[in-house]
């Protein structure tokens, strides 16, 4: 099978679903897949399509201080990415994501989806584990 990965961030090793990505385009290969992998950063190799970084004020200094980057739209790479693919496979579901779904779906390529994304990752950024939430709930019965 022709199998598309879709993924912001490939080349740092250092988050679960950039882990997760890398194995799984390996042991589909290893069975003898062609894989080919588009993500905002995914440089040096064949089967990669870097799209670029998407620089959003705040967003980007927040996502990179947490090691994470969103991938940048560029219709013209996604089409090269899943062009001839049997099925586009999804691991967040952001904008770089969300796009070449709607892409997918207008050239009738099946897709999958999965949410590689740890709930505790968005909520520390967020310093919602610093949440007091019964000071809020004392200040609420006091007013």
């Amino acid at each position: 099978m022709k199998i598309t990965l879709v993924i912001d961030q490939y080349d740092e090793g250092n988050n679960g679903t950039t882990m997760t990505a890398r194995r799984f385009a390996e042991t589909l290969r290893n069975h003898g897949h062609e894989v080919k992998v588009l993500g905002g950063n995914c440089h040096g190799g064949e089967f990669l399509y870097p799209t670029g970084i998407s620089r959003l004020p705040l967003l980007y200094q927040v996502s990179l201080s947490q090691g994470m980057v969103f991938g940048r739209v560029n219709r013209r790479i996604i089409l090269e990415a899943v062009r001839g693919a049997d099925i586009v496979h999804f691991l967040l579901p952001f904008k770089l994501e969300r796009v070449t779904k709607e892409i997918c779906d207008d050239l009738s390529i099946p897709t999958t989806a999965a949410f590689h994304c740890q709930p505790e990752n968005i909520t520390s950024t967020l310093y919602l584990n610093k949440f007091n939430l019964r000071m809020i709930m004392q200040w609420k019965t006091e007013i």
